[in-house]
């Protein structure tokens, strides 16, 4: 008579472990290399010596590169202000770029926010902070 009811309960906590056991593993992230870059912004063309400075804007940007696949995703940039917080969202099919970039009102430091999402899962983050220097020329003895 044990036996009549050891199996049949052998059998339903076999398949409660099954049905708890998720189907497939999550896949893995795939590696992907986030720059970010802080500098002062400039227009006109490629000539070194023909280049237009604006020193009242910094530009902050964001690129987003597929390490194996050596593609670019995204690339993400906003220009601000000394005392300006600016934020922007690029969006693709596959990933979600967020770029959050603020100068302080000093010229003192500038600070730029990326977070890249696939499918609703933080895949990047990065914060880089950088110091800024002011315009006058120091001499060097």
């Amino acid at each position: 008579m044990n036996r009549l009811l050891f199996l049949p309960a052998l059998a339903a906590a076999a398949l409660l472990f099954l049905a708890a056991a998720p189907d497939t593993p999550p896949a893995p992230i795939a590696p992907v290399d986030l720059r970010v870059d802080i500098s002062p912004t400039v227009y006109g063309p490629y000539e070194l010596l023909l280049r237009e400075q604006h020193p009242d804007t910094y530009t902050c940007s964001a690129t987003l590169i597929d390490a194996p696949k050596r593609r670019i995703y995204s690339r993400v940039q906003v220009v601000v202000r000394p005392g300006q917080e600016l934020t922007k969202t690029m969006s693709s099919p596959e990933l979600t770029m967020t770029l959050k970039g603020k100068v302080d009102a000093a010229r003192k430091g500038a600070v730029a926010d990326v977070s890249v999402f696939r499918d609703g899962q933080l895949i990047a983050h990065q914060e880089s902070r950088v110091f800024l220097a002011d315009g006058r020329r120091a001499q060097i003895y």
